[in-house]
């Protein structure tokens, strides 16, 4: 039983530390954070932004989150809530980046 904590534990670390490195990468190149909107007018700045998107999502939704909790005072539940949707989506990229990883 612990070592299914451990495992669901460490895939959610791992893809929410993706979805830092490439939101963190991003706003390197275009020296604006990422977003979940589509700013660019080129179809290969579209196609850059889409891995952006699915594998950055967690990292925007919990800065998002935290800046709506700091800055317009939202409520708690919306901050929960905000951080389920987190766990869920870095536990799904996060087995996805595991997966890329061992069959390197």
């Amino acid at each position: 039983m612990l070592l299914e904590v451990f495992i669901i534990a460490y895939a959610i670390a791992a893809g929410y530390v993706a979805a830092g490195l490439i939101s963190s990468f991003y706003s390197l190149m275009t020296n604006r954070p990422a977003s979940f909107q589509v700013a660019s007018s080129t179809m290969i700045g579209r196609a850059f932004q889409v891995p952006v998107i699915v594998f950055g999502g967690p990292f925007i939704v919990m800065r998002n989150a935290l800046r709506s909790r700091a800055i317009e005072n939202q409520s708690l539940s919306w901050l929960c809530l905000s951080l389920l949707i987190v766990v869920t989506w870095s536990f799904i990229s996060g087995l996805f980046v595991i997966h890329i990883a061992l069959s390197l």
